[in-house]
């Protein structure tokens, strides 16, 4: 499992986007229902995200892509415990 944590939910929170819909919706159809679907649904844990959906991310959420992520401490954790 990785240490990164996609900082969306708290960003959507903070802009009053409560659905994954109303982010597809603000996005103007650069990115589509299924993609910010998939990515609210990962809680912060997607599997993957490619660079056209960051750069979508970014434009609608309004940050740069460094406060998009962060590293999961809880992750960091239990990685240091299997050493």
């Amino acid at each position: 499992m990785f240490d990164m944590r996609l900082r969306l939910p708290e960003l959507m929170a903070a802009r009053g986007i409560p659905t994954a819909y109303a982010l597809a919706q603000r996005s103007r159809g650069a990115l589509p229902i299924s993609t910010a679907h998939r990515l609210v649904k990962a809680d912060g844990h997607p599997d993957r995200i490619d660079l056209a959906t960051l750069d979508v991310l970014c434009d609608v959420l309004d940050v740069p892509p460094t406060e998009l992520f962060e590293r999961d401490p809880r992750r960091e954790v239990s990685r240091k415990r299997r050493v």
